[in-house]
């Protein structure tokens, strides 16, 4: 198996929506819960206005055919840090090493910058697996007290409750970076000051 990231920036419009609308919309929303993501309209707009998002579209190379299997949702923070604000894969392809190896790859093409990613305490069996899966790739729990903000901040006019996430890296750091990144995953990826 061999598994490819293309820049969706790169790609034709013709062929953007046709990933966006048949593919990308489904998995996104499939994958994650409402409190872990962004509404699609939000979503839609960082491809657009944000120059620190992007968007890696995972595909399968099986004998010379190309098929989108999930995507990575990435935000450059700053030359020293890409933090993963999504990973999802199409569920007939989990479980066959294809997603061990588009982090791999990730990893690999960004080699000079710790990769970060926020993932679900082991509060059950799937919790559990996925914090196992990103161990064997190489991450370690950075904080166990980390707090993901709401993407929908405010509901009957009050501030809707964090997501109590862990924090990982493919890199150790000490107690002050750690405080430093979150401070930057705050403000870059959540517009918190």
């Amino acid at each position: 198996m061999n598994v490819k990231l293309i820049d969706y920036k790169a790609l034709g419009r013709g062929q953007q929506g046709e990933l966006l609308v048949h593919l990308l919309q489904p998995l996104y929303l499939n994958s994650f819960p409402k409190e872990e993501r962004r509404s699609w309209a939000d979503w839609l707009a960082l491809f657009e206005e944000e120059a620190s998002f992007s968007l890696q579209i995972i595909q399968e190379d099986d004998r010379g055919t190309e098929a989108f299997i999930g995507f990575l949702a990435l935000w450059h923070l700053s030359e020293e840090y890409l933090f993963v604000e999504h990973f999802a894969l199409l569920e007939q392809v989990r479980n066959k090493g294809l997603g061990a190896e588009a982090l791999g790859l990730l990893q690999k093409l960004n080699s000079s910058r710790a990769l970060l990613l926020e993932c679900e305490p082991p509060r059950d069996e799937l919790a559990k697996r996925r914090l196992d899966f990103y161990a064997r790739q190489g991450f370690t729990i950075l904080s166990k007290s980390y707090e993901q903000p709401s993407y929908y901040p405010f509901a009957e006019g009050k501030l809707k409750q964090r997501v109590k996430l862990y924090l990982l890296a493919n890199r150790q750091m000490s107690n002050s970076q750690v405080t430093e990144v979150i401070k930057l995953i705050y403000r870059r990826v959540y517009s918190l000051s």
